[in-house]
């Protein structure tokens, strides 16, 4: 099975980052700091409640995907799920487990 494209950008993200999903899924372009090649993340957004710079100007490849994705934005999300203008959705297999539904959208 192959992944719908709007899901393929995340997972490229997420593995040039290490971020947590949540992490990605709500980053806004407000986070974006093109002028210092950083994204900024406050202390309420990260798991640690500790504010991270993490710089991407040294990353070719992530630097793409922020500017491909900047490019198709379409509203405030970084990554944008299959209807434009609403945040990603990312299939949870332990979802049924827990009762959920198997898209986790943030």
């Amino acid at each position: 099975m192959e992944l719908p494209a709007y899901c393929r950008v995340v997972i490229q993200f997420l593995e040039a980052t290490g971020w947590r999903v949540t992490e990605a899924l709500e980053l806004t372009w407000d986070r974006i700091d093109w002028d210092r090649k950083g994204i900024r993340l406050s202390a309420r957004q990260t798991k640690g409640k500790a504010p991270r710079l993490f710089p991407f100007g040294m990353a070719p490849d992530l630097t793409a995907i922020l500017e491909a994705a900047f490019k198709a934005r379409c509203g405030d999300f970084v990554f944008q799920g299959a209807a434009r203008g609403q945040g990603a959705r990312l299939h949870d297999p332990a979802a049924p487990l827990a009762g959920r539904d198997e898209a986790r959208e943030l």
